[in-house]
Formats: C-alpha cells, sequence, structure tokens
C-alpha cells in the first residue's frame, strides 16, 4: 500500500470494525496499516467480504493475510476464466493471430537466400486465448498464497 492508500485502508478497517462491533485505537490500527503494508490496497479491500463472511469477530493480522490471499486467487480465477470469443470479437493480437509466434524471415548464410523463420510474439505472457491454447494460467498463485506467507501461524477461534 501507498501513503495514499491510508483513507481507503481506514475505510476497510471500519467496515471491520463495524462488523465485529469492536472499536480499536489509533495506535492499533496503525500497527495494521505497519503489518498490511506490503498488501496491494485493492487486495485488501477485496479481502474485507471475505472477512465479514468467514468471521464474527475482529480479525488478526494472519486471517487478514489469508483473506488477501483468497481475494487474489479469485481475481485470478476470474481473469484466466475469460477467453474472448475469436470468431465473434477477432484475434486477441493481431500480429501472430493469436498464435504466438511471429512469422518472419532472416538471411541464412548457408543457403545465401532469405530463409522463413519465427519469433516468440510480445502478446504471450497477456494474451487470454495463447494461455487458453496452452491450457494453463499465466502467473498462477503458489498454494500457500502470496500474502500469508509461513512467517505467521492463525490460531482458530
Amino acid at each position: 500500500m501507498q501513503a495514499t492508500d491510508y483513507d481507503e485502508f481506514a475505510r476497510g478497517i471500519a467496515k471491520l470494525m463495524l462488523h465485529a462491533d469492536k472499536r480499536l485505537s489509533e495506535a492499533r490500527i496503525e500497527l495494521y496499516w505497519d503489518r498490511l503494508s506490503d498488501v496491494p490496497i485493492r487486495t485488501f479491500e477485496a479481502a474485507i467480504p471475505i472477512l465479514i463472511e468467514q468471521l464474527n469477530g475482529f480479525p488478526k493480522v494472519p486471517q487478514i493475510r489469508k483473506a488477501c490471499d483468497e481475494a487474489e486467487r479469485r481475481r485470478q480465477w476470474r481473469a484466466d476464466q475469460y477467453v474472448p470469443d475469436v470468431d465473434r470479437e477477432g484475434p486477441f493480437c493481431v500480429v501472430c493471430n493469436d498464435t504466438g509466434w511471429v512469422p518472419g524471415v532472416t538471411w541464412a548464410e548457408s543457403y545465401r537466400a532469405e530463409v522463413p523463420c519465427v519469433r516468440i510474439c510480445a502478446c504471450r505472457a497477456g494474451n487470454p486465448v495463447y494461455r487458453a491454447k496452452l491450457g494453463q494460467a499465466a502467473n498462477a498463485l503458489k498454494p500457500e498464497g502470496k500474502y500469508a506467507g509461513t512467517l505467521f501461524t492463525v490460531r482458530s477461534d
């Protein structure tokens, strides 16, 4: 989170306080801010409904981090489910026509002529049609998550 995100963070904490019917001091909110500063604000905001849905009390930092991981997984799942309809919308990449390869020519000294070749298209990393053709999701999260990690243990209340 950036320093400019503090107001949005405070609104999110206020929603959690309202749900848990608990009031936190400014010092405790600052502690939460410091401990969650590596989480993007959009991920934190997406985790709030998950926390409200799953917890009765006010969450601890590790619980918020786990909810951030879940929010990131949900966001990634939605992004991976989107595949443009090539027949209706046309190709996602008009350079490679969603094959991931750009045709070209290169000079072959042994033939003393130009010969056809291909090179990797720049769209590969973000092209959903190409990824769907491969059957894999780009930038998949590790099973333990990106924000929860192994630094904290979460107790069941």
